[in-house]
C-alpha cells in the first residue's frame, strides 16, 4: 500500500496548520508503514520550495521551505 500524494495548499491555509496536519498525516501513514509520496517538489501551491511560483531567467530559484521539509521528516 501507498499513499501516492498529500498535501495542502499552501496559498489558502495558514502555515502553522498546513505544517502540523502534513506531519499528522505522515506519523499516520509511517505508523502503519504505509510508504508516502508529497504532492509535489515544485512549482505548485504544494511545493516544497518556498518561492516555486518566481522565476529567474525562466527557471526558478531554489528557495527551500526547511520547516515543510522538517515536518516531513527531512534532515539535511
Amino acid at each position: 500500500v501507498m499513499c501516492n500524494e498529500f498535501g495542502v495548499n499552501k496559498v489558502v491555509v495558514p502555515d502553522a496548520t498546513r505544517r502540523n496536519w502534513v506531519r499528522d498525516v505522515r506519523q499516520v501513514l509511517e505508523a502503519q508503514n504505509i510508504l508516502w509520496a508529497f504532492h509535489c517538489y515544485e512549482d505548485s501551491e504544494f511545493s516544497l520550495l518556498a518561492n516555486a511560483n518566481s522565476t529567474y531567467n525562466g527557471r526558478p530559484p531554489i528557495e527551500i521551505d526547511y520547516r515543510i521539509n522538517k515536518t516531513l521528516g527531512i534532515n539535511y
